[in-house]
């Protein structure tokens, strides 16, 4: 991840935007075999620790830290479970006892059950109401006896079945055999961490947060739309900033010749800020030109003119800030030459 990343750095520090997702399947693995209150998963979880302390490292060090959001989560929590306390069948496709015709699909600690006939739905819900290791009940419609419906736990999909429940740690539903299980409400309480230096630290997380909020809030942190179904909010945890791009015309100019600059600008989010342009002399590292321009929109383009009076070679820079605080920044360079006429080529008769 780090040699892919590295791969894209210049793009990034000079303003381009990229989202890398990196996956570590490891604690999920450990964690089925040797159960979440093992000391090899603990020592799993101490593995993954270092790997994002390296990755935190490789992003000081490369100067993209104060580019960068965080997000660390995982896609689910994890139970121990017993062997023996295993709820599902021998033929895999049944739960134990329950007396009326069905299929079922074991997700760990949850369970969606397919019944073959409508009707049989009030015996199946009363049947698992009195079963001490079930958790919760929720059915496609109300009905009595269920702790609510399918959208209330927000699987009101057509594959959820017309029963789904949740079982009790630490009784699992699997089709082998497994020492840690997920997928039930017991398992929904997970851990998301935001750090990074685009990270607003003054921001006060909300203690409901999701994981349906991470996509909307990368969506808005990447300058993007969010998915069409995506249902989550962006949670404005990330410091303002804005990308920059200059463009000069001409880029190889005469002394005393007119130059425009075009200055595109996109901010995640408008607050009154204030662009300033500045002229460089390389040679001398002397600033021959500054202007300041105010910004009155979350994006757009400020057009200016220059002359510069002597040959040379020029750095042109154009910095976005609110209250002394830069969010952005973009550069170009400038060639000033005295062009040569050209000499008008003999009359050839």
């Amino acid at each position: 991840s780090i040699n892919m990343i590295d791969v894209f750095s210049r793009s990034i520090i000079d303003g381009e935007r990229a989202l890398v997702v990196i996956d570590l399947p490891e604690p999920d693995a450990s964690g089925h075999t040797h159960g979440p209150m093992s000391s090899y998963y603990k020592d799993i979880l101490g593995i993954i620790d270092s790997k994002i302390g390296n990755l935190i490292d490789y992003l000081n060090e490369s100067g993209l830290w104060e580019r960068t959001l965080i997000v660390v989560a995982t896609d689910h929590s994890m139970i121990q479970t017993v062997p023996e306390y295993q709820v599902l069948t021998s033929d895999e496709k049944h739960i134990v006892g329950l007396p009326v015709e069905h299929r079922v699909v074991p997700i760990g600690t949850l369970a969606y059950i397919y019944l073959k006939h409508e009707e049989d739905l009030d015996v199946a819900v009363d049947y698992l109401a009195k079963i001490d290791w079930i958790e919760g009940i929720w059915t496609r419609m109300p009905i009595e006896g269920a702790n609510g419906t399918l959208a209330d736990i927000g699987l009101n999909i057509t594959y959820a079945g017309d029963i789904v429940i949740s079982l009790r740690a630490p009784y699992y539903i699997y089709k082998y055999t497994s020492k840690g299980a997920h997928g039930g409400v017991n398992t929904r309480t997970i851990p998301i961490i935001f750090s990074g230096g685009m990270y607003d630290s003054n921001y006060s997380i909300p203690s409901n947060v999701s994981l349906l909020d991470i996509c909307p809030t990368l969506a808005g942190f990447l300058g993007v739309r969010a998915p069409k179904d995506s249902v989550g909010r962006d949670l404005g945890v990330y410091k303002n900033f804005a990308d920059i791009k200059v463009g000069v015309n001409p880029a190889i100019a005469n002394p005393h010749q007119s130059i425009e600059l075009n200055v595109s600008y996109s901010m995640s989010r408008y607050e009154p800020t204030i662009l300033t342009i500045s002229v460089v002399d390389t040679k001398t590292n002397k600033t021959i030109i500054s202007q300041n321009i105010e910004i009155e929109t979350a994006s757009g383009t400020k057009k200016t003119n220059i002359i510069i009076e002597k040959e040379g070679e020029y750095l042109v820079e154009a910095i976005i800030s609110s209250k002394d605080t830069p969010l952005g920044r973009g550069e170009t360079k400038i060639l000033v030459v005295e062009k040569a006429e050209a000499e008008t080529p003999p009359e050839v008769y």
